[in-house]
C-alpha cells in the first residue's frame, strides 16, 4: 500500500495537526458572514488538499473527506456557526484523534 502525504500528515498528533491547520487558516468564519472565506472544517479540507471548493462543506461531505464521524462534523459545524471558533478547533482535534487508521477505513472491516 502506498502512503500518501495526507495519510502521513493525518497520523501526526491531533494537537500539532490542528495547530498547523490554524497557522495556515487563522481566521475561520460563519457561513452567514459574507466576509468569511472558510469555516474550521473547510480549513481542514483545504489543508489536506482534499477539495479546493469546500470553504463551507456540508457536515456529511466533510466527515467523509476527513474520515471523522458525521456526529463530530455536525458538532464542529454547529459551534463554528455560533462563532465559537476555539471550541470548533478543539472539537476538530478530538475528531481527528479519534479517527481510525487509514487502512482500517479503506478496508471497511475495522480490522488491519
Amino acid at each position: 500500500m502506498i502512503t500518501t502525504a495526507v495519510e502521513l500528515e493525518i497520523e501526526r498528533p491531533a494537537e500539532s495537526l490542528v495547530e498547523a491547520i490554524r497557522r495556515r487558516y487563522p481566521k475561520p468564519g460563519m457561513a452567514k458572514d459574507s466576509q468569511a472565506q472558510y469555516c474550521v472544517l473547510g480549513a481542514a479540507i483545504q489543508y489536506f488538499a482534499l477539495s479546493m471548493l469546500c470553504d463551507f462543506p456540508p457536515s456529511v461531505h466533510a466527515a467523509h473527506l476527513l474520515g471523522i464521524s458525521e456526529d463530530d462534523a455536525k458538532a464542529i459545524t454547529k459551534v463554528n456557526d455560533m462563532g465559537d471558533f476555539e471550541r470548533a478547533w478543539a472539537l476538530l482535534g478530538q475528531a481527528l484523534a479519534a479517527r481510525q487508521p487509514v487502512d482500517e477505513i479503506e478496508d471497511g472491516t475495522g480490522r488491519v
